[in-house]
């Protein structure tokens, strides 16, 4: 367990996240991939808690100003004194820690698993044009020997990826926790 996510530090996120209007926050701002002007935000908060299953349903006026005192009161200046997210009085946005490793800063640094997957195909299909011309010390090996190669290679990769995956959960199945 490193410092940053140390139990006294899961105790404070596990506070910080007991409030809904501070989760769904977090959600709007992940989903959001960029900063987001509070009064954005107070109309998407005040609009989620008036109908969670259609929250584009407009909020009155009266409810988009109460959201918006509790966010800039309360809920955006704790979030952003926890790391969270970035604050400074007109926007809000994720900080890149919390992005990259989610709101228990749990979550794993997303790979581009298709990149490896795609270089092994291309060096796979080099080795199988190389034996099949026969060019220099490809010539010696054999169809076998390059599809046992082949499978052991493919088959670590996948073992590589999957245990990668497996010690932790994607960012996005995280924050839709959060409103769930």
């Amino acid at each position: 367990m490193t410092p940053e996510t140390s139990g006294s530090s899961y105790d404070e996120r596990f506070k910080l996240l007991s409030n809904a209007r501070r989760r769904y926050v977090l959600y709007r701002l992940y989903r959001a991939e960029r900063a987001v002007d509070v009064d954005e935000l107070s109309r998407a908060v005040a609009a989620y808690e008036r109908s969670p299953v259609d929250p584009s349903s407009p909020p009155t006026d009266d409810e988009c100003r109460r959201v918006h005192a509790s966010l800039v009161g309360t809920h955006l200046p704790k979030l952003a004194s926890a790391a969270l997210i970035e604050y400074d009085g007109r926007t809000a946005t994720l900080t890149p820690e919390t992005r990259r490793s989610g709101v228990l800063g749990t979550d794993r640094d997303v790979r581009s698993w298709h990149g490896y997957y795609a270089a092994f195909g291309v060096l796979a299909w080099v080795l199988i044009a190389g034996v099949a011309a026969g060019v220099g010390p490809l010539a010696s090996l054999s169809w076998g020997t390059i599809a046992a190669a082949a499978l052991v290679v493919a088959l670590a990769l996948a073992l590589v990826h999957y245990l990668v995956d497996r010690r932790s959960n994607a960012s996005l199945a995280t924050f839709e926790a959060l409103v769930e």
